[in-house]
């Protein structure tokens, strides 16, 4: 790659790596290496394009499992102040503790996800 130019916008340092999302390539300015030992579980060389797509994209997956733990909680409090009959339990109360049973460990696995590559954006690509 000695005789490319990183693909960074005003940059005319030599391109050290690729991308491994993007398949563009950049000086080692403009590219960190995700290591699998570290904190982050993806690996390979990342651009910071693709580290703010990635925090972004984790980030849009915790919101919405925290919407399900929420909805999940009403559906149980609907479901069980309401005297109407059996059905009600089948249709708000059963599917309220599924949810409330599993979302907020999926939303924890997110949330500790999001923190972790957010760290990586910031150590790695201060500017």
């Amino acid at each position: 790659m000695s005789n490319l130019t990183c693909d960074q916008a005003g940059c005319t340092n030599e391109a050290a790596q690729k991308c491994a999302s993007c398949g563009k390539v950049y000086c080692i300015r403009h590219i960190a290496y995700l290591n699998p030992s570290g904190n982050v579980p993806t690996f390979g060389w990342t651009c910071k394009s693709c580290a703010q797509k990635m925090v972004e994209k984790t980030n849009r997956s915790r919101r919405f499992w925290g919407w399900v733990v929420l909805i999940s909680i009403a559906c149980m409090i609907v479901g069980m102040s309401f005297k109407i009959g059996r059905e009600i339990i089948w249709v708000l109360v059963v599917p309220g503790v599924l949810g409330t049973g599993t979302a907020p460990v999926v939303w924890l696995v997110f949330a500790l996800l999001a923190s972790q590559r957010k760290a990586f954006l910031r150590k790695n690509f201060p500017d």
